[in-house]
């Protein structure tokens, strides 16, 4: 986990636009796990596509870890990143978006 947030922060340090070495507020819609498994299936029908560990950097140079995982919608490719909080049991979407597809290098489409 150490890794990643490093890169994290690597990252953050390559902005190059006015708005350099800033952090994005995000809010992060969070309840019980079940509560949110069940609204992504049932309202979006996503299913789990792929996992890793991940990290999210929270207000004041904190970070939290955790199970990541994105659901996937094999119809319509919606889909949901979710960052899981076991320990807690509970789990927060991070972002919701359409069109999901695979980058081909050199394709610039």
């Amino acid at each position: 986990m150490k890794k990643l947030a490093l890169a994290f922060a690597f990252l953050l340090g390559l902005t190059t636009s006015a708005h350099a070495n800033q952090i994005m507020p995000i809010t992060a819609a969070c309840q019980q796990s079940t509560a949110v498994e069940n609204f992504i299936q049932d309202e979006y029908q996503e299913v789990p596509f792929a996992q890793g560990s991940g990290v999210v950097r929270l207000q004041g140079d904190r970070y939290a870890e955790g199970r990541t995982k994105i659901y996937l919608n094999p119809e319509d490719l919606g889909f949901t990143i979710v960052i899981e909080f076991p320990q807690d049991d509970v789990h927060c979407i991070i972002l919701m978006g359409d069109d999901f597809q695979p980058v081909i290098p050199g394709d610039d489409a």
